[in-house]
């Protein structure tokens, strides 16, 4: 929202930029506000004695009146400047909005309060910048005395010495103290004129902070957890301290106090009252006050910033000033309204019964588009040998704050970039030449799904490879020009290939560099890659769903299933288990959940800061079980399935969108289970071809988008507290071909080229076939191919090597010889059909016919035991 504010004066509108003159006055403000020249005087209205060129101020005595005209009582003191009626007495005046070197646009309007002693009382305004967030006085506005805030140095807060601080936004620095825990002197990064120290103590149950300012003056920080935001569950974790205290050298003091009512559950403070004109010498009571009163707001907003969830549903009612012998004095009262592209609360405007005015704040509508731009593509002349061998990567390489797109060509080896420009398009850049020819997995592995990731912590991203012939780790770091490669030790023996297992990106140990948890599924083994700043460990922390992929699968009390006869490479119900990611308990940490579709099953792994800090891992995961689908919970998992916070409660939720109807379904998960209710309907039933996820508004809440064939629209799902609101962003104007966009697959259907490699036997075990050959890998249910080397129709094929291929879209085997391709050569047997297993792992032989090679597969049927070529 970007802020518009005008000020009303009874019934004529003014310009807040009308400054008044010397002295606080103001005496020709209103002849300039119309056109007129100082001076200029008005002549009486009138007839009769006394009308004409009287003195100044001088009127005409009603006919026959006995009252002696103005004229002859003319005083001199009403020329006098300080006699005059002040105009702006008792108006509400706001200065003009500041930008600010950021960009930002700032006001403040103050709230008076009484005189203190000294000096001391409190001095407080009602601030907005265009980029506030949301807080007690809706969005943009905050109201605050000042707090003290636990910072992480890098990804999460550790709750010990590692972890920074921050007063009043300044960032602190450690100058005396011990460096095992927080205790100890500090003084802001960048000092003032003012000196000031700040001291913790007592950080053991919680900490308090004390501000000594170069007067004498000293400020209290969370003085005890009524004034502290804390971890319910280690109340010595403190997050913030908020001001509890200011006393200056002659004792004359101000306290705050908070309402923590509801602390327990919402885990947030607000700001009560504050108390003033107290003497702690003399023991005189603070008697004057300024009182603030809360009321419920219609939606709420969250934050996990404290690695537990914070929850604001309160906003600002009422600011009353008074003292205790003549109660309230004054009050302001904010009003709201709701904001058109929020949907949250935003301050309309502002009554006192102080001033005369009550300032009226308008906001501009924002307008969202997506902006299509046709960019030359610099480098269409690149040769490529395969163009599935290039590899492409997206990541921030240059540190603007903006997206790049990178790839890597085997065949130049060249490293290029399109380098995102804010005002749109690209930039292309040369980042660097290297690894010519390294043109498969033999040569060279990248992390899995292509991720980049920030490996060095300098906040631009880099790409991290494996060189399989010399077992080294190797990251292309960018240095803000180009890729300085650098490397990152070697792979040692005895670790499985880490290659085939799931990849879980994140930081795990919170200290701003990118690692990895792995899971291993045949050997249920769950591992961190952990980033040192220059070199991978690999630390084995749990075992968990061994062989869980497998069709036979069967768990223990660990959820592992130790024997399989299921020897097939991805596990035959691969599509039947889904793995995803997202806070699922509100800590602000990554957890990661397995959805298992056979049983119904969801177990979410939490992932928890470990309690031992001599720990080499840093974490727990602690696998709960948060529910058991029933059948029509299930069903719902066919659909296309979207994973995000769309109610804004700082949950990972599910959205389930169910083709057939439009209908959107929200399983919303809290309190360790998940509930479902009907979310929203597509508008007018669009038939949806492509999606878009995202914060397109930036509320903080996931949003859907999709493209509509039937209107060639671009219609984005703004989430709401209960439900979409949909709006169209743009149309293909200006844009790609239409038919184009509609061709390109959905990610489930995508052609997955996989590389494999094999040998076996021909011309009656006389000759070895050495056979490599790429297939689609797709694991999706009705997706991808299954694939079985050998010779199926001749004794010797090694001239023209044969694959049997199973097309799991078209349920139909099809044969490769050589250059020659027939479809459909089978269709009657699904491999993958209820209770059938492929035996020695898929891999063809001579079981039946001496001189062709065949496929075996075991079915139970009964009691009869089935063989299958």
């Amino acid at each position: 929202n970007i802020l518009l504010f005008s000020c009303i004066l009874v019934s004529t509108t003014i310009t807040c930029g009308l400054i008044p003159g010397k002295n606080g006055k103001n005496n020709n403000w209103w002849m300039a506000l119309a056109g007129l020249v100082p001076g200029t005087s008005f002549s009486s209205s009138g007839s009769g004695v006394g009308s004409g060129n009287g003195g100044p101020g001088s009127a005409p005595a009603p006919e026959g009146s006995d009252l002696f005209s103005i004229s002859t009582n003319y005083s001199q003191a009403i020329d006098d400047p300080d006699t005059k009626a002040e105009p702006l007495a008792g108006a509400a005046f706001i200065a003009p909005p500041e930008p600010s070197h950021y960009g930002n646009v700032s006001l403040s309007y103050p709230i008076h309060t009484l005189a203190g002693r000294a000096g001391v009382e409190p001095k407080l305004s009602l601030t907005y910048s265009s980029t506030g967030g949301d807080g007690w006085l809706g969005v943009g506005w905050s109201l605050g005395l000042g707090s003290i805030t636990r910072t992480p140095e890098y990804g999460a807060l550790y709750y010990d010495a590692r972890d920074n601080f921050t007063w009043n936004g300044q960032r602190l620095i450690k100058v005396a103290g011990s460096t095992t825990n927080e205790n100890g002197t500090y003084r802001p990064e960048i000092t003032s004129e003012d000196l000031v120290v700040l001291r913790l103590s007592n950080i053991e149950s919680g900490g308090i902070w004390e501000v000594l300012d170069s007067s004498g003056t000293k400020t209290t920080y969370g003085e005890s957890n009524a004034s502290r935001i804390y971890n319910p569950a280690l109340p010595s974790q403190t997050y913030s301290w908020y001001i509890t205290r200011t006393e200056d050298k002659n004792g004359n003091y101000l306290q705050a106090t908070y309402d923590n009512s509801e602390y327990s559950t919402k885990r947030n403070l607000y700001l009560k009252e504050i108390r003033y004109t107290g003497n702690s010498k003399s023991g005189v009571s603070a008697r004057q006050y300024v009182k603030f009163i809360t009321k419920e707001r219609d939606d709420f907003y969250v934050s996990n910033a404290p690695g537990f969830l914070m929850k604001m549903d309160k906003i600002l009612e009422r600011i009353e000033v008074g003292w205790d012998n003549g109660g309230k004095l004054y009050d302001y009262t904010p009003i709201y309204e709701t904001s058109s592209d929020s949907a949250r609360p935003r301050l309309k405007n502002i009554q006192s019964s102080r001033h005369t005015t009550s300032p009226e704040f308008e906001y501009q509508s924002s307008s969202r588009y997506l902006i299509w731009q046709n960019v030359a593509n610099q480098t269409s002349s690149e040769t490529e040998e395969d163009p599935n061998s290039t590899q492409y990567f997206e990541g921030d390489f240059n540190g603007d704050g903006i997206s790049d797109l990178l790839f890597f060509n085997p065949k130049s080896g060249n490293w290029k970039a399109a380098e995102g420009r804010k005002e749109g398009g690209y930039n292309f850049k040369l980042y660097a030449n290297r690894y010519q020819g390294y043109a498969n997995e033999e040569k060279i592995k990248f992390f899995k799904g292509n991720v980049s990731g920030d490996y060095n912590g300098d906040g631009r991203s880099d790409i991290a490879f494996y060189l399989p012939e010399t077992r080294d780790f190797v990251v292309a770091e960018h240095d803000g020009r180009v890729f300085q490669f650098r490397s990152y030790g070697r792979l040692m023996a005895g670790i499985p290939d880490i290659f085939r297992m799931e990849w879980f990106p994140g930081d795990y140990d919170g200290n701003g560099l990118s690692d990895s948890v792995l899971f291993d599924e045949p050997t249920g083994q769950w591992t961190l890659m952990l980033n040192k700043g220059g070199s991978f460990e690999f630390l084995r922390f749990a075992k968990k769903f061994q062989n869980v992929f497998r069709g036979d699968y069967s768990p223990d009390g660990n959820l592992d299933s130790v024997s399989t006869n299921d020897s097939s490479k991805p596990g035959k119900d691969h599509d039947k288990v889904n793995f995803l990611v997202g806070d699922y308990n509100g800590d602000g940490r990554t957890d990661i959940s397995l959805y298992d579709g056979r049983s119904g099953k969801w177990f979410v792994g939490e992932n928890h800061r470990n309690p031992n800090k001599n720990d080499s891992v840093y974490f727990q995961m602690q696998w709960k079980l948060y529910k058991v689908f029933t059948a029509p919970e299930q069903a719902l998992f066919g659909h296309d399935r979207f994973s995000g916070d769309f109610n804004g409660d700082g949950f990972s939720d599910f959205l389930i969108f169910d083709r057939s109807n439009g209908e959107w379904t929200l399983g919303e998960t809290g309190d360790g289970t998940i509930n479902f209710r009907i979310w929203s309907r597509t508008p007018q039933f669009k038939p949806v071809t492509r999606w878009l996820q995202g914060d397109f508004n930036g509320d903080g809440r996931t949003d859907i988008g999709f493209y509509s064939a039937s209107d060639g629209k671009f219609w984005i799902g703004e989430s709401t507290q209960n439900g979409f609101r949909y709006k169209i962003y743009s149309d293909l104007s200006y844009g790609p071909d239409q038919d184009r966009i509609l061709k390109t697959p959905l990610p489930k259907d995508e052609v997955k080229i996989e590389s494999g490699k094999t040998s076996f036997t021909a011309s009656n075990n006389t000759k070895t076939v050495l056979l490599s050959y790429k297939y689609d890998g797709n694991l999706n249910s009705g997706k991808g191919e299954l694939v079985f080397p050998g010779c199926f129709t001749t004794d010797d094929c090694s001239n023209s090597p044969e694959l049997l291929i199973f097309d799991r879209k078209a349920n139909a085997w099809d044969l490769k010889t050589g250059n020659a391709f027939t479809e459909r050569v089978n269709t009657s047997f699904n491999p993958e059909g209820s209770g059938i297993i492929s035996l020695f792992g898929g891999k063809p032989d001579r079981y039946s016919n001496n001189t062709k090679d065949e496929v075996l597969f075991y079915k139970k049927q009964g009691n009869t035991n089935q063989f299958l070529v």
